[in-house]
């Protein structure tokens, strides 16, 4: 008995730890998981109000151990509803519109845990996010014993998310200070002071907007003029790299009871738009728009003044768009006098270098530019204007080719409040040819070119453009009027070149040039039209002058000029300059002989000068090139400036520097009192503009030098 017991221990204890050792050998073997399931479907819902919400519909867990194996745990999963949320059999039913957050959570074998949490959108069949506008919010000034009707002049406006308006006007509610008596939404004050009255609407969806609205409460007094605000007219600032200064130019004088002017401007207060902050007297603005300012001022009399002022904040943009030089040049100056984003397309090759430009600035430019160019750059500000709606553009365009405007912005259906268009001078052209109306009885040319731009103008605003070919790839097209057919090629239509004052007439388009106190007719009724026109005195040589040290640098090496290698390499002398600049001498008026000896006159008269001699572009003397003229520049020490660099930035660089030559419309931008002579027979062989300005005694006592034989 012993035997078998001790036997049949020894069979227990053998399979006890067999089963042991099995046990220990499948927990070893056993994948791990530290994975965590992954939750899917979670996207946000948007669901119109009444609709229920299946809560776990569509939406599904899955598990992977350690070593990857995966399987659906989608039965594990739970969730927790806002509190405001019914949900019956897992399906939420929602009182009012609103974002909603559902959180997700699921739990695999191993403890596992995830959570994650799901947007859901209720709104309207029309969807209304959108809370009302109050309007009529303006500050009310008011004297002891005057009424307040509280409701008079305010209007209520809400939206829904499509743009449909409805008039709420009628569930506006407000709240007055406790001091304050009211009846029949009639406020009566007992004192003076500020007090506020706040309005308050809600819109069929709980939507609200709460806004305050100052009343102001004086004392009767004998001074009853209340006092001026001034300089609070609207403003544009570009959103990016412009400020606005809320108090910059803003100014109040009163009248007190003595007829005494007196200057209140530090009492002057200041409401910010909503959104907007102040950071010492400079507002921050949140994004592009339209901001209103109320600027509010009492005098020592209590007399209230309330001015409101409009801030457009706006994306600007500059689109140079040029083809002569005179233009480019003006574009040039505009460029370093703003940080605007621009685009730049011009045909003077060698007038800018448009490697220096800041290619994050200019997101687009082209030099030698033709039709294809002019099309890309159209493109460009077509697409900003329709991504942004707080684009703005400033267009350069050429007065001869002003028909640019029409091929562009209004072809591209671009609001004339969104951009304007500086037409700018091309020199003498804009003197001579584009003004034929400075005789009296030009009434008849002026109706005549006005009725053609008017047409013209109305076809484009009409969209009734028509496509002629194609050049390059490019269409061109066209708007023909009686016999008028203006087109939209870059330079080789200028079927408008007369009309750029027409043009100007219209509120958003300046026409830029250094003279135009010139631009006068003898016809009464043509001069009342010229002066209808928006035609700023812009004299280049001038904005040159005004501009400050570090912009006169940037301009400079945007122009090509090397102002310290130009000085050792043409005014290294002491002494006085005078530099003979003009057009080509010898397939104008004089062969090169005769151009020789009217050089010893000048040369003769002038030996006190170091002399410098100015070529045209197409016209630089060499060993080659008019050799004879060369030569005698050579052997009279005479240096020959670089032809390709615009006279006008010589003479706005050194403006002491003394200069005579051909008449040409390099006089129409240069510092007339430099002028010492004019290569010409008398004043009466000038252009028009030229002589009107010597009449005028613009030039002084310039000498007249000619070949007779």
């Amino acid at each position: 008995m012993k035997r078998w017991f001790v036997k049949f221990s020894g069979i227990v204890l053998t399979v006890f730890c067999c089963l042991l050792f099995v046990a220990c050998a499948s927990e070893d073997e056993a994948p791990q998981d530290h994975v965590k399931p992954v939750i899917s479907g979670l996207t946000t819902v948007k669901l119109i109000y009444g609709e229920e919400f299946n809560i776990l519909e569509g939406v599904k867990a899955s598990d992977k151990d350690d070593a990857g194996n995966e399987k659906d745990i989608t039965t594990y999963l739970q969730f927790t509803a806002p509190s405001d949320v019914k949900v019956e059999d897992g399906k939420a039913k929602f009182t009012s519109t609103g974002d909603y957050i559902f959180t997700y959570y699921v739990e695999d074998d191993s403890d596992n845990l995830t959570i994650e949490n799901r947007k859901v959108v209720v709104q309207t069949a029309n969807g209304d996010s959108v809370a009302p506008v109050l309007l009529g919010m303006t500050p009310v000034s008011l004297t002891i014993g005057e009424e307040f009707d509280i409701l008079e002049g305010v209007q209520a406006l809400d939206k829904d998310d499509a743009g449909n308006e409805t008039d709420i006007t009628e569930h506006i509610q407000y709240t007055v200070p406790s001091n304050v008596e009211v009846e029949d939404h009639k406020a009566k004050f007992s004192s003076a002071g500020e007090f506020m009255v706040t309005y308050y609407v809600k819109d069929t969806l709980n939507n609200l907007t709460i806004e305050n609205r100052l009343v102001f409460v004086q004392q009767v007094s004998f001074d009853t003029v209340a006092p001026v605000l001034h300089g609070t007219e609207t403003k544009m600032i570009d959103f990016s790299t412009e400020y606005f200064y809320v108090m910059e130019s803003v100014q109040a004088l009163d009248e007190n009871a003595f007829g005494e002017t007196v200057d209140i401007t530090s009492d002057i207060e200041v409401i910010l738009p909503p959104e907007v902050t102040m950071e010492e007297g400079v507002a921050k603005f949140p994004k592009a728009g339209d901001y209103t300012f109320t600027y509010y001022v009492t005098d020592a009399a209590d007399n209230l003044t309330i001015e409101t002022r409009k801030v457009e904040v706006r994306n600007i943009y500059n689109c140079y768009w040029v083809n002569a030089t005179l233009p480019v040049l003006y574009c040039a100056l505009d460029m370093v006098s703003n940080d605007y984003k621009s685009l730049l397309v011009f045909t003077r090759t060698d007038t800018l270098n448009i490697d220096v430009l800041d290619d994050d600035r200019f997101i687009y430019k082209a030099n030698g530019a033709d039709v294809a160019e002019l099309e890309q750059a159209k493109k460009y500000m077509s697409r900003i204007a329709t991504l942004d709606e707080w684009s703005y553009f400033r267009a350069f365009l050429c007065d001869a080719f002003n028909q640019i405007e029409l091929f562009s912005f209004i072809q591209y259906g671009i609001p004339e409040s969104r951009y304007e268009i500086k037409l700018v001078s091309d020199g003498s052209w804009t003197y001579n040819t584009a003004f034929p109306y400075r005789e009296d009885g030009s009434w008849t040319k002026w109706e005549e070119n006005q009725r053609i731009y008017d047409g013209i103008l109305n076809l484009a605003r009409k969209g009734e453009y028509v496509h002629k070919n194609d050049i390059a790839g490019v269409p061109i097209y066209t708007l023909t009027f009686e016999n008028t057919v203006a087109g939209s090629h870059y330079y080789s239509d200028a079927q408008l070149s007369q009309m750029p004052i027409m043009a100007a007439q219209r509120h958003n388009v300046e026409m830029w040039c250094g003279y135009p106190e010139t631009l006068k007719s003898k016809d009464p009724r043509v001069q009342a039209e010229i002066d209808k026109a928006h035609m700023p005195k812009m004299a280049p040589d001038q904005m040159y002058a005004d501009l400050t040290e570090e912009q006169k640098t940037e301009f400079l090496k945007i122009v090509n000029f090397d102002k310290k290698n130009f000085d050792s390499n043409y005014f290294e002398a002491e002494g006085d300059y005078l530099i003979i600049t003009g057009t080509n001498p010898v397939t104008g008026s004089f062969t090169e002989d005769e151009f020789i000896r009217l050089l010893d006159q000048i040369v003769e008269d002038y030996k006190g000068y170091n002399i410098l001699f100015k070529p045209h572009p197409s016209a630089i003397p060499s060993e080659t090139v008019s050799p004879k003229i060369y030569d005698y520049l050579t052997t009279k020490h005479i240096k020959i400036l670089p032809g390709r660099l615009p006279m006008e930035v010589i003479s706005w660089v050194y403006p002491t520097v003394k200069m005579g030559g051909f008449d040409s419309s390099l006089f129409m931008a240069v510092p007339q009192g430099n002028t010492e002579f004019f290569i010409a027979e008398d004043s009466s062989k000038l252009s028009v503009l030229t002589k009107q300005l010597y009449d005028e005694g613009a030039f002084g006592n310039p000498k007249f030098y000619w070949i007779t034989n």
